[in-house]
């Protein structure tokens, strides 16, 4: 690989196509999130719902089928609220953030290799979360310091 530089290198690098992360708050405020075993790190992580784009999905698709996946809830108010490279310094992921409300119950169906829990978190504590190192994903810390930025009141 040739760096702006004009310098040769090697990178590894991993080619991966958008994925969605989504924000999803309930009428009383209280933020949905998902516990889930993660492999590489032999643990289970607490996180927002999230997930891959499928070839001809449009992005709100995405949003509605991994939330209905993950969490068994369908939002009726989507929207696009900001994105950002999951981890540039190897892969070309970006993360498309979506906030969701006005939840209803629907069908979970998580994909085979997923085991996931839902958790409700209320609001005030997702800051002594971060803290405290129990919510360590920084895809999730990134998207809620969005949402707290610019739609909490």
């Amino acid at each position: 690989m040739k760096l702006i530089n004009g310098r040769i290198t090697k990178r590894e690098i991993v080619e991966h196509s958008t994925s969605v992360v989504i924000v999803p708050i309930c009428d009383n405020g209280d933020i949905i999130m998902i516990s889930q075993y993660r492999s590489p790190i032999k643990r289970e992580l607490l996180e927002l719902p999230s997930g891959g784009i499928n070839p001809n999905e449009t992005p709100a698709a995405a949003v509605e089928r991994e939330l209905r996946e993950e969490t068994g809830l369908k939002p009726n108010y989507v929207k696009r609220i900001g994105g950002y490279y999951s981890s540039p310094g190897f892969t070309n992921e970006f993360l498309d953030l979506y906030l969701v409300k006005d939840l209803e119950n629907s069908i979970s169906s998580p994909d085979d290799d997923e085991i996931i829990r839902v958790r409700r978190i209320k609001q005030k504590q997702i800051a002594d979360l971060i803290t405290s190192g129990q919510l360590c994903d920084a895809k999730s810390i990134a998207g809620l310091c969005i949402y707290f930025e610019n739609y909490f009141s």
